[in-house]
């Protein structure tokens, strides 16, 4: 392990020791990260001494990793996309600012990292984008495995953007309500046999961007646009977040052998924002 490589990193960032094969060193490693500092030394002596059921021993590290969460100035997380299809889902959620980034050299493999303000955190989630690939949020106690760190098919982690040459990035609005909306769970209502318009009613979502909203769209199924009364409800909570949204709805109405031309447009002027707003999407996405 090179103490170089080290020695670029914030001074801040909570670090894991890891073996060989990505895996965190110690029982508790979460709650007992090292600092950039403490962990030069550990490897300068060339072992760790760690404590177990048996008593303490020695184990030498042959990596690092970034601990993620709150920090003593940020909240931290990983990107960490598992595969081209992962690459392709986030592009399409919209523009990532450039930021500290890193592979281990596998087709498709990438991870970002992101910072919010120490007030501000996201949960942990992973969402499937093809057979064997994922797309994975790491927050808190989760780590990210980091160069030159040995990886156990490639060799090593590289660097693509080091913390050297770029900051660490504050994660734009749209990527954090993406991530609110993977990991919403809304509040059952007490009687499923309301009505529909009743239970969204209830649902407590968080405030929609547009982009947010074409990510929503994109997890309704497409028989919803089949059922007048659905595909109403979600025109008319596209406009309720706002009026640039009619390009999408009609691409998403598309999918519908009952998609007429000019449809969408005409029965756009006449939604009149009353009625039915953004929780109508999440509720749609989130019981399909």
């Amino acid at each position: 392990m090179r103490l170089s490589s080290i020695n670029i990193l914030p001074p801040h960032w909570p670090l894991t020791l890891v073996n060989g094969k990505k895996q965190p060193l110690g029982k508790n490693w979460q709650r007992n990260p090292y600092t950039p500092s403490q962990a030069i030394a550990i490897f300068q002596q060339g072992y760790v001494t760690l404590g177990g059921e048996k008593g303490s021993y020695r184990v030498k590290p042959l990596g690092i990793g970034i601990l993620c969460g709150h920090n003593s100035k940020e909240f931290l997380f990983a990107i960490d996309c598992d595969g081209i299809s992962a690459h392709r889902s986030l592009q399409r959620l919209g523009q990532l600012p450039p930021t500290v980034s890193f592979t281990s050299g596998r087709p498709g493999r990438c991870q970002y990292l992101y910072k919010l303000p120490s007030h501000k955190q996201i949960k942990s989630c992973k969402v499937t984008t093809a057979p064997g690939e994922v797309l994975e949020i790491r927050g808190s106690h989760h780590q990210s495995v980091l160069p030159p760190s040995p990886h156990p098919i490639t060799g090593q982690y590289r660097w693509v953007n080091s913390p050297a040459d770029v900051e660490v990035a504050i994660a734009p609005q749209w990527l954090v309500q993406w991530i609110d909306l993977q990991t919403y769970k809304p509040s059952k209502p007490k009687n499923n046999r309301k009505p529909f318009h009743q239970n969204v009613s209830k649902l407590d979502t968080p405030s929609t961007s547009e982009e947010a909203a074409v990510a929503l769209l994109d997890l309704i199924p497409s028989y919803y646009a089949d059922d007048y009364d659905s595909w109403i409800k979600v025109g008319m909570a596209l406009k309720s977040i706002s009026p640039v949204l009619l390009e999408a709805w009609d691409r998403w109405s598309r999918q519908s052998k009952k998609w007429k031309p000019g449809e969408c447009a005409y029965k756009w002027r006449t939604f009149n924002g009353v009625g039915i707003s953004e929780r109508t999407l999440y509720w749609l996405a989130q019981n399909s």
